[in-house]
């Protein structure tokens, strides 16, 4: 197979490419629209189906099939082969270390070897990365993937490539699967559960029952009220909502006879109508006006991107490309970035806010939380530490005197990227040249918090990141008001994400411990109640007697949490 151009791979999911396991062939011919699955019996062949490239499920049976070979009859290109060798090699190749973004250190080992008379080729599998390489390292690039670079001595031939520059080990490509739709279900309504009728207020849900009404019976929830029940027919849910509360107090219950309820929807409807009049104004100015334009420096932004301990996807590298040409045109940014957790929306924040910053201009990074600040204040702190932009956090975690520090860094300029939650929103807090606003995780945020900065700054850039886009901000994404850019595939050897949703209980809250414990990883175990946390805390270490276990909640002092964390 390999003869005749096909290349053998773990699976088959591109045109040229072949696997073997056992006594089964998969191929995925040159011109075809899917590949073939050959079963072998022996030396004969048994049957040949065609299967699906994602599921790698068969799907159907053919009887033959015509198999191209794909080597070119051009001379251009020439390759060195070398032969494996047994025993002891007659020549040295020896490997290259990893150096984990250490430019610095990739750039003497490149001139020393330059000196020593080595001729010296970087691979890199971005085309468009290839003349900023040439120009940082000084050697010949070429546009190709290799697994890992060597030293040759003999032939005074030195590789290198991204693999030893990040010290990452390439992986196969990771297909994305398709899923169902999912389907809401009414009959998970338990007696007792509070919910909203549109029309007559908050009732509580008592249970099914079939009415009949005109000769025709209808399957109907009953909703009781402070002065009557409501049959509300299944054809008409659409009307009733689960009513969400924060605390245990039981809401009061509507009454049908009076009209409190009906002037308490006017009113919020006003509100509402008065708060969307506001944002279409804002919106129409961002449209209607031109931006400030970002432009590239690429001299220290490249050394930061090839700092990356990472190899970026293919979706990543068009997400960051996106965003960067948001930045340079004159057009106003309004994109939101979705993609699950751990896929890469972080480096693409952290390249805008580089982008900015090297502008002479702010980002503010607004996060929910308190541990999420730390952890991007940190990423970000670590990668732009040898850099002339200074970034700095406002949370719970920062003290009086840093806080007053910050505040003061900020208003006069010396600050280019401040990480902080809510208290980025107050009034207090302000700002010499604002360029960027970046929300994490923004369906986190109401939207009237989201929207207080750009009421402050209409004409600020703004990006939106989200692993969970709730349905009012996708909605603003399909209809054109926001961009939408999607990260769908996961970075190299990324397993996925299993959510187990199941009663409490203590074998399983054990064994799921003990598993992560095993592996070398770190447990959150997240509580819904401040007051009835010790109790889970207790729990945890009469399980674990012999774990650390710490506890943090937003009412703790400051120096308590910084210990924690």
């Amino acid at each position: 197979m390999t003869e005749i151009g096909y290349r053998r791979a773990g699976f088959v999911e591109e045109e040229g490419e072949f696997a073997k396991r056992g006594g089964i062939i998969d191929i995925f011919p040159k011109g075809e629209k899917e590949p073939y699955r050959i079963e072998l019996f022996g030396n004969a062949v048994n049957s040949i189906r065609i299967f699906d490239v994602k599921t790698q499920r068969s799907k159907r049976k053919v009887k033959e099939f015509i198999l191209e070979g794909i080597v070119s009859n051009s001379t251009k290109n020439h390759v060195l082969v070398l032969q494996e060798v047994k025993g002891i090699p007659p020549f040295k190749i020896y490997p290259n270390p990893g150096y984990r973004g250490n430019i610095s250190l990739l750039l003497e080992e490149i001139h020393r070897l330059k000196e020593e008379g080595f001729r010296v080729i970087f691979f890199t599998t971005d085309e468009r990365k290839t003349e900023n390489y040439r120009s940082l390292f000084n050697c010949e690039v070429i546009k190709g993937k290799i697994f890992e670079g060597f030293v040759f001595e003999d032939e005074k031939l030195a590789v290198f490539s991204e693999a030893e520059l990040r010290s990452y080990v390439s992986h196969r490509k990771y297909k994305v699967p398709s899923f169902g739709e999912k389907i809401e279900d009414y009959t998970l309504l338990v007696p007792g559960d509070y919910v909203v009728h549109m029309d007559y207020g908050i009732g509580q849900f008592t249970g099914l029952e079939k009415i009949q009404f005109e000769g025709v019976e209808y399957e109907c929830i009953r909703v009781k009220y402070k002065d009557g029940n409501v049959f509300v027919p299944i054809h008409n849910l659409h009307k009733v909502e689960r009513f969400v509360r924060d605390t245990d107090t039981p809401p009061p219950l509507s009454s049908l006879s009076s009209s409190t309820w009906r002037k308490k929807r006017i009113k919020a409807e006003i509100g509402v109508l008065k708060f969307a009049r506001d944002i279409l104004k804002i919106h129409a100015l961002r449209k209607r006006k031109r931006g400030f334009r970002f432009l590239p420096v690429p001299e220290i932004e490249f050394k930061i991107w090839a700092e990356f301990l990472y190899e970026e996807t293919e979706d990543q590298k068009r997400v960051i490309d996106e965003v960067l040409e948001d930045l340079e045109s004159d057009k106003i940014m309004d994109r939101l970035v979705a993609g699950e957790v751990g896929f890469g929306k972080t480096e693409v924040a952290l390249r805008a806010a580089v982008r900015v910053a090297l502008n002479s201009m702010q980002t503010i990074l607004l996060v929910p939380t308190t541990i999420l600040a730390l952890q991007h204040f940190r990423t970000f702190s670590e990668r732009l530490i040898n850099y002339p932009i200074t970034v700095k956090m406002l949370s719970l975690l920062t003290g009086e005197r840093e806080k007053r520090e910050t505040l003061k860094m900020l208003e006069d300029g010396s600050v280019d990227i401040v990480i902080g939650t809510h208290i980025l929103l107050t009034e207090n807090v302000k700002f010499k040249s604002p360029g960027l606003l970046i929300i994490d995780e923004e369906h986190r945020f109401g939207v009237e918090a989201k929207e207080i900065l750009r009421k402050r700054f209409p004409f600020i850039d703004t990006l939106r990141l989200t692993a969970t886009p709730i349905p009012r901000t996708l909605n603003m994404s399909l209809g054109r008001v926001y961009d939408l850019s999607v990260i769908e595939t996961p970075p190299p050897g990324r397993e996925s994400v299993e959510t187990v949703v199941a009663n409490f209980d203590r074998d399983i809250i054990k064994e799921a411990i003990t598993q992560e414990i095993g592996r070398g990883g770190t447990v959150f175990f997240i509580h819904n109640r401040i007051r009835s946390i010790r109790k889970i805390e207790a729990l945890l270490k009469e399980l674990f007697p012999n774990l650390k276990i710490g506890v943090a909640h937003a009412r703790m002092p400051r120096s308590h949490l910084e210990d924690i964390y």
